[in-house]
């Protein structure tokens, strides 16, 4: 042990060199989902996180910057212990909504703390840091226990707690069998110590994936059937003509939707929809992209060149009327030069009134005479 190449100030020096980088990178990652609009329930989550890591980088620091006196130590161990429960409430209420019961809980697992505090005057030192310690390791059990199904990435929260308990561990064989003085475990807390800011860092970006992947959902899907959603679809579209990828356009709707939501309910008519829905997303999985304008109605985007539409528009005829319980009349189009977006959807909606017209379930395309469905 005493052959360790380095002191305790060049490890602490080391470490802290290592983890502030972390830190920071975690705080400034923290700060920008704050500002985000579309992270607004999640932002008392970002905050506490805020708190416990600026408390762990005062906590990284205490050693060099004021050294090991009492009540260096005594400060150290409140910031330690508050930034552990800042953050257990942080990544709480990453996959949570923020309630006054989460507070009260904070305070409850505080409480022990402020008792140990109070009797400082009374315990012997080492009785005070015994129970300190105890008290740490309690809390890291309660939440291994408690909290790992409701945080959303149970195997990471347990391994990152596992990681901290190991620290306190390494701690307390340092402090209990050597008096503090092995600076071979020291460099082995620090290192572990480095691992759990590590494995916090994952664990915040990876619940920033599913937020902003959800967010994204949000924005260009749609809820009902998860098709891409008008204004994405007519943005997407606009950016296929100006780059000439687009080679036509279907206009898809129902027949008889409202007598079937009329004699049998919405529920029924929203099943209709994504049943249709999911038939397009398969049929335009290959030749372009499927999106729901409106209602009933929804659009095949074809940007595949030697995809002939008449073929595809009456293979989703065929196989909606085969799959479902409803029929559908199909307009379609072929791009040619000139035609902006707006043209091939009014273009596409006229061939599919003129389909509505001419007795439904059936396919038309721009500029023919509506012809009778093939059995």
């Amino acid at each position: 042990m005493n052959g360790f190449p380095l002191g305790p100030a060049d490890i602490h020096r080391f470490s802290f060199a290592l983890v502030f980088p972390v830190l920071l990178l975690i705080i400034h990652m923290s700060i920008r989902l704050y500002r985000s609009g579309g992270m607004v329930r999640r932002r008392s989550a970002f905050v506490w996180m805020c708190l416990a890591l600026s408390a762990s980088a005062v906590h990284e620091a205490s050693p060099l910057l004021f050294g090991a006196s009492d009540a260096a130590q005594w400060a150290d161990r409140w910031m330690e212990t508050a930034a552990f429960l800042w953050m257990q409430l942080s990544l709480f209420q990453l996959y949570n909504v923020p309630r006054s019961g989460h507070y009260v809980g904070l305070l409850a697992a505080l409480a022990p703390a402020a008792v140990l505090s109070a009797a400082t005057a009374v315990l012997p030192a080492d009785a005070e840091d015994l129970l300190f310690r105890l008290y740490r390791f309690a809390l890291v059990a309660l939440c291994y226990w408690v909290l790992p199904e409701r945080t959303g990435q149970p195997a990471l929260y347990r391994a990152m707690l596992a990681v901290d308990f190991l620290v306190l561990g390494v701690e307390a064989v340092n402090r209990y069998a050597y008096g503090g003085g092995s600076v071979a475990l020291l460099a082995a807390e620090r290192g572990v110590r480095f691992l759990f800011y590590t494995m916090l860092f994952a664990f915040l970006f990876e619940r920033t994936v599913e937020l902003l992947h959800g967010i994204y959902r949000t924005a260009v899907t749609d809820g009902l059937t998860g098709l891409y959603n008008r204004s994405y679809a007519e943005r997407r579209l606009s950016a296929c003509v100006r780059h000439k990828t687009v080679t036509g356009l279907l206009f898809v709707d129902i027949d008889n939707f409202k007598r079937l939501n009329d004699t049998h309910g919405h529920a029924k008519g929203d099943e209709a929809i994504r049943q249709v829905a999911r038939i397009l997303a398969e049929e335009a999985a290959t030749c372009g992209f499927a999106a729901r304008f409106g209602g009933e109605e929804m659009i095949v985007v074809v940007t595949n060149p030697g995809e002939p539409l008449d073929d595809l528009a009456e293979r989703i005829r065929k196989t909606v009327e085969r799959r479902t319980d409803v029929t559908v009349s199909i307009g379609y189009v072929r791009y040619r030069s000139g035609m902006t977006a707006r043209d091939l959807l009014r273009f596409a909606d006229e061939a599919m009134y003129r389909a509505k017209t001419a007795g439904k379930n059936r396919t038309v395309a721009y500029g023919r005479k509506p012809l009778s469905p093939t059995p």
